[in-house]
C-alpha cells in the first residue's frame, strides 16, 4: 500500500521528487484520519 502511494504521489508532484512536500502531504492525511476517527468514535 505504501509503495503504491508512494508512487502515485511521485507521479503527481513529478520527477524532482521533494520530500518536505511529501512530508507535508503525508501529515496532512494524518490529521484528516485522525479527525475521522475522533468523528467515528463521537469524541468532540
Amino acid at each position: 500500500m505504501i509503495p503504491f502511494i508512494y508512487h502515485r504521489f511521485n507521479e503527481t508532484v513529478g520527477t524532482p521528487f521533494n520530500p518536505v512536500r511529501f512530508l507535508a502531504v503525508m501529515a496532512i492525511a494524518f490529521l484528516i484520519i485522525l479527525s475521522l476517527n475522533k468523528r467515528k468514535y463521537g469524541d468532540s
